[in-house]
C-alpha cells in the first residue's frame, strides 16, 4: 500500500475549472486509498478508526489518537 496526500483547491495558473489540475496513475484507485495508513499502521493494535476527511485525522492525531486514517474518494 503506498501513502498519498491531496490538498483542495486551485491556484492561479492552474488549469480552468473542467480540466484535470494533475494525471493520476491509471492503477490509482482513489476509493481504495486510505489517507495516513503509513503512519496509523504502527498504533493500529488496539484497531483503526477509519474517518470520512483527512481534516478529522488531523484533529484526532493532535488529540494523541494516532490509529486514525481517512478514505480518500
Amino acid at each position: 500500500m503506498r501513502a498519498a496526500g491531496h490538498t483542495p483547491g486551485r491556484w492561479p495558473g492552474d488549469p480552468p475549472e473542467g480540466k484535470p489540475k494533475y494525471k493520476l496513475p491509471a492503477n490509482f484507485h482513489k476509493s481504495l486509498a486510505l489517507y495516513n495508513v503509513h503512519r496509523a499502521r504502527e498504533y493500529a493494535t488496539e484497531g483503526l478508526i477509519v474517518v470520512e476527511s483527512y481534516f478529522s485525522v488531523f484533529e484526532l492525531w493532535q488529540k494523541n489518537r494516532k490509529n486514525v486514517v481517512a478514505v480518500m474518494g
